[in-house]
């Protein structure tokens, strides 16, 4: 009966010997089985082996240092050319490869663990074989701060770690893709090139008429650029009572909501205030920075910040033991409060006087702009090292140059600026000579040299 089962492969010599042979040999024995042959006597077992594997396999067989009964055996001759072509294994070696490998850019997870499992193999670990490849896992990792994560789980078992990394992996291939629908369908915007004044009008004066049509910025309808033919042109605005555009084309400055603040009338969302009412007691480091960046967004909103948050940013330094204590209690409420119970700040009149208030603690420094008595902004910056020994009257004359630099777009040649101070030592040093002062003194007092108080 013809055979019409397809033979394996000549064996290869080349690369590595150990997996090509391990490869043949289990190709050769399903063609056994698939051929019925696997039943067949040990003559023409071995015979096939040796036409299947080629002339580099029948050299193999001619030198190999065994009886001749041996090699008509079929099952002693696999064993022999088993142990032929397995190499010595070197545990040592083996685990240094294995503790080695690391995820390559670009290398799925699954591909990764696949090579570790295989790798694991020889190294003879028994029964911890799986904490040992879940170790390696976090070790080998590409990802930051997916390590990270995983290290904040107490004694995870190898599955739950493979899961997270497989979700974790998803989860940024489809942010990948959302950002890039995202940014294909970003609308950019651009204003319209107005027309050239000299093509604006025709020889003789007259206002071009042209068949043009475009959109009018000013009633918003597709029209000839010809402001006559306007129908907005002599028509009061609702929003604004000036004439000469509907409302919906309306430039002037209404209120509306900015990222937590509403513009118009400065003073809180009452959205972002009812939040912070909601945040806890912080536990470590990277929760209190998250609540600290919340407070600090609005420090214009905040008199004394600097002042009043020190015992919360003093566990932010290095080297400093995180413990959360009564103090920062006391601190985390207080700073709560003034977020919920924020002033509501005015805009800045450029026709009105203007009034900096300013002081200073042991540790830090505040501003603040008034104009009528309601404040306009309020600025604080903690001191460092260094500024914490000045002497008070430094650290008072600090505080004004702090508010002049912070404020400088206000009061940059502004006439008569109110400087505010509780120093009264300032009185008798403003009325001697700038070289009569401490050259430190001296210094400051030239920072404050850009306003007119």
């Amino acid at each position: 009966m013809t055979d019409h089962n397809r033979l394996p492969g000549p064996l290869s010599l080349e690369g590595n010997c150990a997996e090509n042979w391990k490869r043949f040999i289990l190709e050769f024995e399903i063609y056994l089985v698939g051929s019925e042959k696997e039943g067949k006597k040990d003559k023409i077992q071995v015979a096939l082996l040796l036409h299947c594997g080629g002339r580099e396999l029948l050299d193999i067989y001619n030198t190999l240092p065994v009886s001749e009964e041996e090699k008509k055996d079929y099952e002693k001759l696999k064993a022999i050319l088993n142990n032929h072509f397995e190499p010595k294994k070197y545990t040592t070696y083996e685990r240094y490869m294995f503790n080695t490998r690391t995820q390559q850019p670009g290398e799925i997870i699954d591909t990764f663990m696949t090579d570790l499992r295989k790798k694991a193999k020889n190294c003879n670990y028994g029964t911890l074989q799986d904490e040992l490849l879940r170790d390696r896992l976090i070790c080998g990792i590409i990802d930051e701060n997916l390590r990270s994560r995983l290290l904040r789980i107490d004694d995870p078992s190898l599955e739950e770690v493979l899961k997270q990394s497989r979700t974790h992996e998803v989860s940024q291939e489809h942010l990948k893709e959302f950002n890039a629908i995202f940014q294909s369908n970003v609308n950019v915007t651009s204003k319209a090139v107005k027309p050239n004044a000299r093509s604006s009008r025709k020889e003789g004066g007259e206002p071009n008429t042209s068949n043009d049509v475009r959109s009018c910025k000013f009633c918003g309808l597709q029209h000839k650029l010809n402001r006559r033919l306007c129908p907005a042109v002599d028509q009061e605005c609702h929003k604004c009572g000036q004439r000469g555009h509907f409302k919906s084309k309306c430039t002037s400055q209404g209120q509306y909501k900015l990222r937590g603040k509403f513009v118009r009338h400065a003073y809180m969302d009452p959205d972002l205030s009812s939040d912070s009412e909601e945040y806890q007691e912080k536990s470590d480091k990277t929760e209190l920075l998250r609540f600290m960046g919340m407070i600090n967004y609005l420090a214009k909103f905040i008199p004394r910040l600097s002042d009043i948050n020190e015992p919360i940013r003093r566990l932010l330094e290095k080297d400093v033991v995180f413990h959360w204590g009564e103090e920062q209690i006391k601190c985390f409420e207080k700073l709560k409060k003034l977020v919920c119970e924020a002033p509501v700040l005015r805009f800045y009149d450029v026709h009105k006087p203007l009034t900096l208030t300013v002081d200073a603690s042991g540790y830090a420094i505040g501003a603040c702009i008034l104009q009528d008595d309601k404040p306009i902004a309020y600025a604080a910056t903690s001191l460092t090292k260094a500024q914490q020994n000045y002497a008070q009257i430094e650290k008072e004359l600090l505080a004004i140059v702090f508010g002049v630099e912070k404020f400088h777009s206000y009061v940059y040649g502004k006439p008569n600026v109110v400087v505010e101070s509780d120093h009264r030592p300032f009185e008798a040093i403003f009325k001697k000579p700038l070289s009569l002062a401490p050259p430190r003194l001296q210094r400051m007092f030239a920072q404050t040299s850009k306003i007119h108080s």
